[in-house]
């Protein structure tokens, strides 16, 4: 029982104290990534001496925080993959000549923009939805006699049937209301809503979730009455459930001169392009150029993430006080890059200050994004970025190396032996209270 009881504090203690952090893309690796990670762990740990740890629950918070400092900033750096050529500038984004009539998305990905190709489209007419529209009755009164009532509603391949009491002192509208809040709640791809007209009839209308027509289907739905059974018929005939207003159709569009259609006014062209139709083009009207351009706008957003990441790591480091943490060490280090590249970062708005923080003059930084030299005037802030995430693979990678711990003996030169423990006592630490 004494050994669940500490078992169940080991756990406790790491569960609270640990596990509620955000996840990034920085924890998610393929393959070849983990396994370059364990490389590195065999390279540092033949060189490593051994070292004296101490009981010290301060420095093993500090030692745990340190890691989860690095590993915050390698998210943001991750967000913005700085590990990637030209990817501060990576991100694209689709324009049209015409946004009232086609809106459009880039999901290329990383692609060079002059492998991109840009197209042409003429609109002819959108997908649309089936819409039905009943007879428009008196609301006060009903011509149905009371009693339970069925019918068959054919969604797709799929038939559904439906069942309601028309009760003394019900009114047409009543049980319009009740059909429409059966219809909707039934979650079959229907949408139904009472309208009232002119002369304060009501009808009720009836439409399909989805755009246009299937192949080979004349209709997105239909309504019949049920053969036999003891339930009363008629609600089809009554309410008018089967007249249809506007039938479902697809969208019908010629691109770069080829005639194509869809069932829905959103899709894909190319893999490249994520489209959606807004309106049909009118008489005269030119077609509409769709491409891309590199979203210099993103730049600047993506150049502000990566400043706060920078301080934010700084101000973290400044907050571990145990006599033993060698923050002005780490400082140093991380403040060293930010100087390397300080001129021609203030030259794009980011002014390193006194403490080695960065302060953000927006406007500057706005207005050289509008530069048609961006990639080339942006470069620092990727070279920048690319030593961070080096720097924090590092730091990530052995944070005792941040932490004093005396030497106790060399390993034999020429006769070294990989030891990845080496590099995570730090996590060992959370259980040697325990051991």
């Amino acid at each position: 029982m004494a050994n669940s009881i500490q078992t169940s504090q080991i756990y406790n203690h790491f569960l609270t104290a640990y596990a509620p952090k955000e996840v990034t893309r920085a924890d998610t690796h393929k393959k070849d990534e983990l396994r370059g990670i364990y490389n590195s762990i065999v390279k540092l740990s033949k060189d490593s001496p051994l070292y004296l740890l101490t009981n010290d629950s301060a420095m093993e918070a500090d030692a745990i925080g340190i890691k989860e400092s690095a590993r915050d900033l390698q998210g943001t750096l991750a967000g913005l993959e700085a590990d990637a050529d030209n990817a501060l500038f990576s991100k694209k984004s689709a324009f049209t000549t015409d946004d009232t009539m086609v809106h459009a998305s880039y999901i290329g990905g990383d692609r060079p923009l002059e492998d991109v190709p840009s197209f042409q489209i003429e609109i002819d007419h959108l997908a649309t939805q089936q819409k039905n529209v009943g007879h428009f009755l008196p609301q006060d009164t009903t011509s149905l006699q009371s009693g339970g009532y069925s019918f068959n509603v054919r969604v797709g391949e799929l038939n559904y049937e439906f069942q309601y009491t028309v009760r003394p002192g019900d009114t047409n509208l009543d049980i319009q209301e009740r059909l429409g809040r059966l219809i909707n709640k039934s979650n079959i791809g229907l949408s139904a809503e009472v309208l009232t007209d002119e002369d304060a009839r009501t009808a009720l209308a009836i439409t399909s979730d989805d755009f246009g027509l299937p192949a080979g289907k004349q209709s997105r739905f239909s309504f019949s009455e049920p053969l036999g059974g003891e339930l009363l018929h008629g609600t089809v005939d009554y309410f008018g459930l089967d007249r249809t207003e506007i039938p479902a159709g697809n969208a019908s569009f010629v691109l770069n001169g080829n005639e194509h259609s869809s069932v829905s006014n959103h899709f894909t062209v190319a893999s490249m392009y994520e489209l959606h139709l807004l309106r049909s083009a009118e008489e005269g009207e030119e077609a509409v150029t769709v491409g891309v351009k590199d979203d210099n706008a993103s730049v600047v957003d993506r150049t502000q993430d990566l400043v706060e990441g920078y301080n934010k790591f700084l101000d973290s480091i400044k907050s571990f006080q145990n006599k033993h943490f060698k923050g002005t060490k780490i400082t140093n280090e991380v403040t060293a890059i930010a100087k390397q590249y300080h001129t021609a970062l203030e030259s794009l708005g980011l002014k390193l200050t006194e403490d080695g923080r960065l302060d953000i003059d927006r406007g500057l930084l706005t207005q050289a994004a509008t530069d048609h030299n961006v990639r080339q005037d942006f470069k620092p802030v990727q070279d920048f970025a690319n030593a961070l995430q080096d720097k924090m693979e590092q730091i990530a990678l052995d944070p005792m190396h941040y932490i004093e711990r005396p030497v106790v003996a060399y390993k034999h030169p020429g006769h070294e032996f990989p030891n990845p423990y080496i590099t995570s006592e730090y996590s060992g630490m959370m259980f040697s209270g325990y051991c």
